[in-house]
């Protein structure tokens, strides 16, 4: 009967640690946009706009489909928060489960392996950013982008500074102009 009790509790003990492993280690996936979703901050760049603030000179820089302007801090919105449905997204996952080394579900740090380095690495390299949502445990937590730090600096939102080639194994999660560290906590994305 002793055995009987002791192999009931090893199981319970077993099942409530898969249970606490699991939930430290999070399924982590990355999906990209099937196509630039426009951002929903700011306010959009018409051709009176252009003219009234002289911005003519800046239309071969820029392009004004994918940059807004933010009004109330007289300032351009690069790449600005977007809203995106499943259907937006591509069918597979950039970035997924075996990829990662690590994921901090505190700060959004991820520490790639080689193969998952060598997908981000196979990017298109574009100034705006590439549009990602990350998803943890099936669940979309994150909408941001994957920049080259050389722009990321303009990002208004959530990103992934990297440089594209296969040496990026770690990225670390920032946002704004900024680059504020993430807590997952405070954004009730955790």
């Amino acid at each position: 009967m002793k055995e009987k009790i002791f192999y009931i509790l090893f199981s319970l003990v077993l099942v409530s640690c898969n249970q606490i492993q699991r939930n430290e280690n999070p399924k982590i996936e990355i999906y990209l946009t099937k196509s630039r979703i426009e951002s929903y901050q700011g306010n959009p760049i018409t051709k009176s706009i252009i003219d009234s603030l002289n911005l003519n000179k800046l239309g071969d820089r820029f392009d004004f489909n994918i940059i807004r302007l933010d009004t109330l801090n007289d300032d351009f919105v690069f790449a600005g928060e977007f809203k995106a449905e499943k259907s937006n997204l591509k069918e597979k996952p950039i970035i997924n489960n075996s990829d990662i080394q690590s994921f901090n579900t505190n700060n959004g740090k991820l520490v790639l392996n080689s193969a998952g380095a060598r997908k981000l690495s196979k990017l298109d390299y574009v100034g705006y950013g590439k549009q990602f949502v990350l998803y943890i445990d099936g669940n979309p937590k994150l909408n941001g982008y994957f920049f080259s730090p050389i722009y990321s600096y303009w990002c208004s939102t959530y990103h992934y500074p990297y440089i594209p080639n296969e040496d990026t194994k770690i990225l670390e999660l920032a946002f704004g102009k900024d680059y504020e560290q993430v807590n997952f906590k405070q954004t009730n994305m955790n």
